[in-house]
């Protein structure tokens, strides 16, 4: 492993949506005290769009993200153009078929649909079109580890798709939410063309392309499995219950995405450079040190996000939107169980590297089994938003398990898949443990939700991060990073 180029990369990309957290939670709060919960479930219902029209590509994306830097560890060179130029191809006709594919399936049920609803379909038509392209420039740069620039592109463009959601809403509502989308996409397209100075031929090989479907494909499987397990609660709440319920659990889903972005950016950086080792040394055990540091690292580096948002956002909701109220109890179970499926990115990471797809696939469709069944029965004896969430979190829990032993299974006896289980399991406990007696206990007294808020968020900093210090010997977290900000704060000095 390149190791500080590699962790450098890691934080520049994961810090660069860290920062702007803040404004996106200004953003994400104000949109709904502006919009009302149908609407905002409208909103929801079509991001589920954004994230299921990722797979339209059949997978090749996914493949091309591998076959990529493999390649490029085995010097081949004239093969990554081949793929290059046939990805971008066959992404453009597939984008266009789904997009096309929407808008005329739109215009059929325009009768029974909603008319907000159908109004966002037909401009998300274009928009997930404009989308798919972005994202094959950005697999681009994932597969040449171009991480600083990724940074500087989704801070950017997090920073304009905020202010300006914050005003199109505020101004015109949910047609100027809509029409954000599109300028924003532009310019994600603008960014990306014009750093990489490359607009691939319209040229196909069929045989790349045969090839990259034959490895797409189980990764595109894998991917709406995956997928499936991250938004069944959204579609099971959309199902079992309305969408006006769907908007009260965007307040679940928000904490959601923040706790998995962070385990995504490390993946996102990580991954690629896993790929090249592999195409190097041929060698599954050289890929051990890209699941164990890094695992446990997020362990305890998940729960600070959780116990902050845990305790902010009840405040906020009761100040700034109380008729998002309502999703509140779904939102703490959610915000908790969340840590165990994001801990799993690095252990798929590497079967997918081991062509081990079906594997994962297995296990998250039996997922999926599982929280369908038990939010059909919870619902039906009527814990409506909170019987789903607590079937998600007992979904994330077991595919943890499962997907952790199998991976470690390949090179550890059981004591260390243990010991790692534990290591990996012990932050979350802890924290959540500490999170509930605090919110129980740690009430000053004082007839203000903030002031008790800021109380139970500093009493968690100051037992949780004795517990991280204590984890050093296995993170490094001090001394590779924290200690070189410091010297390099100093330094500037």
């Amino acid at each position: 492993m390149k190791h500080h180029t590699l962790f450098r990369n890691a934080i520049y990309y994961t810090m660069s949506g860290y920062i702007l957290m803040p404004l996106t939670i200004v953003t994400s709060i104000l949109m709904r005290r502006w919009l009302d919960p149908y609407v905002y479930g409208l909103i929801a219902t079509l991001n589920l769009l954004v994230y299921y029209s990722a797979f339209s590509n059949l997978g090749t994306l996914s493949a091309a993200e591998v076959k990529i830097p493999f390649l490029k560890g085995e010097g081949d060179s004239s093969r990554v153009e081949q793929i290059s130029s046939s990805t971008f191809t066959f992404t453009l006709i597939t984008g266009a078929v789904f997009s096309i594919g929407l808008a005329v399936w739109a215009t059929m049920n325009r009768a029974s649909i909603d008319r907000m609803l159908f109004m966002g379909l037909m401009v998300y038509a274009l928009y997930l079109f404009g989308l798919q392209l972005a994202n094959y420039y950005i697999t681009l740069l994932r597969a040449s580890q171009e991480f600083i620039f990724l940074s500087k592109y989704q801070f950017i463009t997090g920073f304009l798709a905020s202010i300006g959601n914050l005003l199109a809403v505020w101004m015109f509502g949910f047609k100027g939410f809509l029409a954000v989308s599109i300028i924003i996409v532009m310019f994600q397209l603008y960014l990306l063309v014009r750093h990489l100075d490359y607009f691939p031929t319209l040229k196909i090989s069929w045989d790349e392309t045969g090839t990259l479907l034959k490895t797409g494909l189980p990764m595109l499987i894998l991917g709406l499995a995956a997928q499936g397990m991250k938004t069944v609660d959204n579609l099971l709440v959309l199902k079992l219950l309305s969408i006006e319920h769907l908007g009260y659990y965007t307040i679940a889903l928000m904490a959601n995405s923040m706790v998995f972005s962070v385990t995504n950016s490390l993946t996102n950086v990580l991954y690629p450079s896993m790929q090249e080792a592999y195409g190097k040394s041929g060698r599954s055990d050289s890929l051990q040190a890209y699941v164990i540091r890094p695992s446990i690292i997020m362990g305890v580096v998940i729960p600070v996000m959780t116990g902050i948002l845990y305790f902010a956002v009840p405040v906020a909701v009761y100040w700034l939107i109380p008729k998002f109220a309502p999703g509140l109890p779904a939102f703490k179970i959610i915000v908790l169980s969340s840590y165990f499926f994001a801990m799993i990115n690095m252990t798929t990471g590497y079967l997918i590297s081991l062509n081990k797809q079906k594997s994962i696939i297995v296990i998250y469709l039996s997922m999926l089994l599982l929280v369908t069944g038990l939010s059909f029965l919870s619902t039906y004896h009527g814990y409506g938003l909170e019987g789903i969430s607590l079937a998600t979190a007992i979904g994330y829990f077991v595919c943890f398990l499962i997907v952790t032993v199998y991976v470690l299974r390949h090179w550890s006896g059981w004591m260390e898949t243990f010991v790692f289980l534990k290591d990996t399991s012990l932050p979350f406990f802890y924290s959540t443990l500490l999170i509930l007696i605090l919110e129980r206990y740690l009430k000053p007294g004082v007839d203000s939700k903030a002031v008790n808020a800021v109380w139970q968020i500093s009493g968690f900093l100051l037992l949780y991060l004795p517990f991280v210090y204590s984890y050093e010997r296995k993170t490094l977290l001090f001394g590779d990073f924290v200690s070189p900000i410091l010297q390099r704060i100093k330094g500037g000095r």
